[in-house]
């Protein structure tokens, strides 16, 4: 379990890969790296703004709203993902545990 918690740090999604559960693992992974990438992009194209506001010495107004723009959005939704991914691996191992209980005589 130990190492499936270190693999889901390292690469969200990768430890519900490898306790079996592949479609899940790979929803995660496909988010997370959308998450990152538009992460990227919003990010590129604020300091892109920033650039233009500060080259064009006149728009004051235009630099310091370059500054109040970010990604916050996609940047809360991959730490949501992240998170998300050691609940995931946390169902996994519960579902798996009550079903195995299931199976032992005497119990229902």
């Amino acid at each position: 379990m130990l190492s499936v918690l270190l693999v889901n740090f390292l690469s969200p999604g990768l430890g519900s890969w490898r306790m079996g559960e592949k479609v899940r693992g790979g929803v995660i992974i496909v988010a997370m790296a959308l998450c990152i990438l538009m992460t990227g992009i919003n990010y590129a194209s604020t300091v892109s703004r920033q650039l233009d506001a500060a080259i064009d010495t006149q728009d004051d107004a235009g630099f310091e709203a370059s500054f109040s723009s970010s990604g916050t959005w996609w940047v809360t939704l991959s730490t949501l993902v992240f998170i998300y991914s050691f609940v995931d691996i946390y169902l996994i191992y519960a579902v798996r545990k009550r079903n195995k209980g299931a199976d032992l005589p005497g119990k229902k």
